[in-house]
């Protein structure tokens, strides 16, 4: 008895791995209608899972799963094991591939243009869900942007509208409902304590009955914070009262929009004959009178005994209501003993969009010769300009700039007169600016600045005073300030900025300038260069930078430190 039940379990044993042996050596046979589709599948099936897998269960469902992804709507799947027992032959009979040729919608329906973008991204795509649902998506990103954030979207059919031997193509049916949009009935404005209300929404650029978009609510951003009167401003909330009424809410920080900056000092005399004299600077700029975002500053710099640059500018935005900018500017610069120059000038700044403005500028000089005019050829004048240009700025911010553009160009026609002893003589100049500076972020802490800037000055009669100067802080650092003079001048920055914080940052740089003048039997054309490292940090005054540069041929111990605050006028 006990022999005869091993005998039973050693059979049983056998019959066993004769069963796993006989499975393990399955051979899968597949035979599709087209064999292009048939490569599809195989490569399909070689990244998903490895033919290894000897598994019926497993290649029947990527079979499945291959075929709804790739649009074969009428597929069917047969297995044949009557043609050997080792071998199983799988049959597909794939049928027309169905492929999206049109897209038509039930109730509410966007616009041609919209329609027509959907079908370009998915024209020629097999059906399957995963499609549906990315049209859906887009579709209800598209009515989001459009101002209708509560839209609702349904997959409803499809229909076959035309087909080859290969492929059907059909038209996809959804249930769209744009429901209510999102217009503006009225606006609030939170945290304004000392800005008027009138002139942020003025600055927002938009008004009631306008539909609330994400696109709306990044450049209202990007509108308020280049102002430069808000510490911070908060991402614009949109919501409906009880009266379902659609409120577009604004929160703001107002930050310190008055900055002042100077140093005075007293240098005594070394003459008795002679009194001391007070010199330094002072930098005053009010950026938001009475809350109107009207804007006033005053310069004055005493360079040396005999020398001053004395600098007033007023700022009217949008005058009589209209996208119009008035600037007038009074500066008085005297030259040692040699002139005083006095001008004033009309800045007109049209805007044509926030980036772009188109400018007019007209401008009175004079000229009044001193002790030494003699020596140096300075006659009494007088001289009227004007002059076309444009502006185009896309900065995120004007003072702690991360990312953008400014480019400023103008250009000037000069009538001159000097009053000479035997009669007047007329002259015609012209006057280029140009200016162009970048910022662009390498990585999230780090970005580089680079700006070019020119002035040109051609035509007869030009002097000493009609002479540009640069030098120090803002142009050329290693040097004075307005150490170089010329008819032609030019200087470039590059800068590297490690951002410690918003607001805050170190950087090394290097600079670059030219200047070419001919006048008074004197030609000069020099290049110079300085080169350093600085630091901005935020103050209660405002924006602080030093800087310590190396001028052309400097030793470490005759570097040069320009520091200022930044007041963004």
């Amino acid at each position: 008895m006990k022999r005869f039940v091993k005998k039973i379990f050693l059979l049983l044993i056998i019959v066993e791995l004769f069963t796993t042996l006989s499975f393990s050596q399955d051979n899968f046979v597949f035979q599709f209608q087209s064999p292009s589709v048939q490569k599809e599948f195989l490569k399909f099936f070689e990244e998903n899972k490895s033919l290894s897998t000897k598994n019926i269960d497993t290649i029947y469902t990527y079979l499945k799963i291959f075929l709804e992804q790739n649009g074969f709507v009428e597929g069917e799947i047969v297995i044949d094991t009557s043609e050997s027992f080792s071998d199983k032959v799988i049959k597909v009979n794939e049928g027309k591939r169905y492929v999206v040729q049109s897209i038509n919608f039930l109730r509410d329906t966007l616009n041609q243009k919209q329609i027509e973008k959907l079908i370009s991204i998915f024209k020629g795509t097999p059906l399957n869900q995963k499609l549906v649902n990315n049209i859906s998506t887009q579709i209800i990103d598209m009515l989001e942007k459009d101002g209708y954030p509560f839209a609702q979207i349904q997959f409803f059919s499809y229909r076959v509208i035309d087909e080859n031997e290969e492929e059907k193509f059909v038209e996809l049916i959804f249930n769209l409902e744009k429901n209510k949009s999102s217009t503006i009935n009225r606006i609030e404005i939170k945290g304004n304590k000392f800005t008027s209300r009138s002139a942020i929404i003025r600055e927002m650029r938009i008004g009631e009955g306008e539909l609330f978009t994400p696109d709306l609510s990044k450049k209202i951003l990007l509108r308020l914070n280049r102002l430069n009167i808000f510490s911070s401003v908060m991402e614009p909330q949109f919501y409906f009262d009880e009266n379902m009424n659609g409120v577009l809410e604004i929160e703001v920080k107002e930050g310190n929009t008055n900055s002042f900056d100077g140093i005075i000092g007293y240098v005594p005399s070394q003459n008795p004959k002679e009194k001391g004299y007070v010199t330094g600077q002072v930098n005053v700029s009010l950026r938001n009178l009475f809350g109107t975002l009207r804007a006033f500053a005053f310069r004055w710099n005493r360079i040396d005994r005999f020398s001053q640059d004395l600098e007033i500018k007023y700022f009217e935005p949008w005058f009589l209501g209209l996208p119009l900018n008035i600037q007038p500017t009074f500066r008085q610069f005297k030259q040692d003993t040699t002139f005083f120059q006095r001008t004033f000038t009309g800045n007109f700044d049209l805007q044509f969009s926030e980036n772009f403005a188109f400018t007019l500028s007209l401008s009175s000089t004079s000229v009044i010769p001193q002790l030494n005019y003699a020596v140096v050829n300075v006659n009494r004048s007088s001289s009227i300009s004007y002059g076309l240009g444009v502006i185009y700025d896309s900065r995120d911010h004007p003072v702690y700039t991360k990312s953008g553009l400014l480019f400023k160009t103008d250009v000037n026609h000069i009538l001159k007169r000097d009053y000479l002893s035997l009669g007047t003589k007329k002259y015609n100049q012209q006057k280029v600016n140009f200016s162009f500076s970048i910022f662009q972020l390498l990585f999230r802490n780090q970005l580089i600045y680079f700006s070019i800037n020119t002035k040109v000055i051609n035509g007869d009669g030009i002097s000493i005073s009609d002479l540009f100067r640069f030098g120090g802080m803002n142009s050329l650092r290693g040097y004075v300030e307005n150490q170089f003079t010329g008819s032609r001048i030019l200087w470039s920055n590059f800068e590297y900025r490690f951002l410690t914080s918003y607001t805050d940052y170190i950087s090394a740089f290097f600079d670059y300038g030219y200047y070419y003048r001919d006048i008074l039997n004197e030609k000069v054309s020099k290049f110079k260069y300085g080169y350093g490292f600085g630091a901005a940090f935020q103050t209660p005054l405002g924006l602080l930078k030093v800087n310590f540069a190396l001028g052309e041929g400097d030793t470490f111990s005759r570097g040069k430190i320009h520091f200022g605050i930044v007041s963004g006028f």
